[in-house]
């Protein structure tokens, strides 16, 4: 069996703020060390990664998302390329 609470750290959205409606467990949340710290703290003191490992792989990923990000910004797609036989036969 697992018990297990969900939670969104920043609320639903932009405009939320959970800490009004469940100040309690945003309590908690707040002082909670996120799973990915946790993680990479596991894997550095079993010798799986180093420091400076840990830090090329993290600059790495978020260098990978900004340029999709702004990849993004000026793809232009149109409804066909989207468009395959299952869709169709809904139209």
């Amino acid at each position: 069996m697992i018990d297990l609470i969900g939670y969104r750290k920043m609320g639903h959205n932009e405009l939320d703020q959970p800490s009004f409606t469940q100040p309690l467990m945003y309590k908690q949340v707040a002082k909670t060390t996120p799973v990915a710290r946790l993680f990479e703290k596991q894997m550095i003191e079993k010798g799986v990664i180093d420091q400076v490992g840990l830090d090329l792989m993290k600059a790495t990923i978020q260098e990978t998302c900004e340029k999709a990000y702004l990849l993004s910004k000026t793809t232009e797609y149109k409804a066909e390329d989207w468009m395959n036989k299952q869709w169709a036969s809904i139209l």
